[in-house]
């Protein structure tokens, strides 16, 4: 078996197992068939431009780039997500079979008759243990390193892994010796797990932090509608203690033909009653407390919320979980709004409505400036910290087959998030 009938045999594989990876990463934007029908069709191109006009040639070892234009193009995600994912998969299949040509090239020698078909099946047996392991922890993997970030951060870990492909490609063990240019390969992929595992770590301890953040809002929500209620029991007291002396005064008056002073008395003590009777924002305790709160913290924060809800006492669904997703709805449209410099501009409207079998909410603050969306219609952001509330947002639509769109016209940015009482 000859060098260039080895080589034509590996590179189809590791194309079809970088194409598999990236089924793992990303979702196609137009259909699996369709995709893979164009890549097949992409793929075979290259092979047929890469032999007579790449194979002998210096760029040789940085062919694979040929297929970068296709994957970005056909998969769903942030550009620069897909570039990372392209190269690091693509330098972790090349390394593989890097390592087994420089393993039986140093122990058999290139002359050796058999030593192609001794790499040839070393290549197989890494590539087959690589696919087990992106088939058994793939998709898992992309979950939690894929998720929404901010692009310049993406730039830089994108950057790195070109980079990064470009020195591995480079790279010659006959000029190295076999063991200095495995032991440069092995480092590579640790580097690659090292910033992987950083990347996850981030993203989780900002998860994290904002899980820690919410249940903060929860409590402290639920704290103060319990010194609500508390301040309003006490004021009913004082209200029932004084209503027979407010009552015998009223009746004096209406006796002496004082009907005029009656009445504004009688108003006087109308307004104090009402009052002491805490404003019933939603029906169900733990929405109605975390409608309050914001409508408390905005008022301080000279905006304007209007809530219209029809939502019952008791709900079909997790009453904690909604009342997050309203939190983290209610959050970012407060930060949004007070960075809008008109005063009469800072209004938030929120409809929280129960029709039939479904749930609406509907959350509309004005923007200071144009909302960016991504790929798969979720707001993005720069910002660091924020974004998180939306991450959050979406995994509970996502996680519970329910609707979310997100929309900004004229200035103003919408969400809505349709909840299916019998999906639940």
């Amino acid at each position: 078996m000859s060098v260039d009938i080895v080589i034509n045999m590996i590179g189809p594989v590791v194309l079809i197992v970088n194409i598999a990876s990236l089924f793992l990463c990303f979702r196609p934007k137009n259909g699996t068939l369709f995709t893979i029908a164009v890549l097949a069709a992409y793929g075979a191109a290259v092979h047929f431009l890469f032999n007579p006009f790449i194979m002998y040639t210096p760029l040789a070892p940085y062919g694979g780039v040929i297929m970068l234009p296709a994957t970005l193009l056909l998969f769903r995600g942030q550009f620069f997500q897909i570039m990372f994912a392209f190269f690091m998969q693509s330098q972790l299949t090349s390394i593989l079979v890097h390592i087994a040509d420089a393993s039986v090239g140093s122990a058999l020698g290139i002359q050796n008759p058999i030593a192609p078909i001794i790499f040839f099946l070393l290549a197989m047996l890494l590539l087959s243990i690589y696919m087990a392991m992106v088939l058994r922890f793939g998709r898992k993997f992309c979950e939690r390193i894929f998720v929404d970030g901010r692009r310049s951060d993406w730039v830089i870990y994108s950057s790195g892994a070109a980079f990064s492909f470009i020195v591995s490609a480079t790279l010659n063990w006959q000029i190295l010796g076999a063991l200095l240019y495995i032991a440069l390969l092995l480092f590579i992929v640790w580097s690659f797990g090292v910033l992987c595992y950083a990347i996850i770590s981030i993203h989780e301890k900002s998860a994290q932090t904002h899980q820690a953040e919410t249940l903060q809002l929860q409590m402290s929500a639920m704290r103060e509608q319990t010194d609500a209620e508390k301040k309003h029991r006490e004021d009913m007291e004082i209200l029932r203690h004084e209503m027979r002396h407010e009552m015998g005064v009223i009746m004096a008056l209406y006796r002496t033909g004082k009907a005029a002073e009656a009445e504004t008395v009688y108003a006087d003590w109308q307004t104090a009653l009402d009052n002491a009777v805490p404003a019933l924002l939603c029906a169900e305790p733990m929405l109605n407390a975390v409608l309050a709160r914001f409508e408390r913290k905005a008022k301080k924060q000279n905006t304007q919320l209007y809530v219209k809800s029809n939502i019952p006492g008791v709900l079909p669904v997790d009453a904690i979980k909604l009342s997050v997703m309203v939190s983290n709805a209610l959050e970012n449209a407060l930060t949004a709004a007070v960075k809008v410099a008109e005063d009469n501009k800072r209004i938030i409207r929120v409809k929280l409505v129960k029709n039939g079998a479904q749930i609406g909410l509907e959350v509309t603050n004005p923007c200071a400036s144009p909302v960016v969306f991504d790929e798969n219609g979720l707001p993005v952001t720069n910002e660091i910290g924020h974004g998180i509330g939306v991450r959050s947002i979406a995994a509970f639509a996502r996680d519970n087959d329910y609707m979310l769109n997100f929309s900004n016209i004229d200035g103003k940015f919408t969400l809505r998030l349709l909840i299916g009482i019998g999906n639940h």
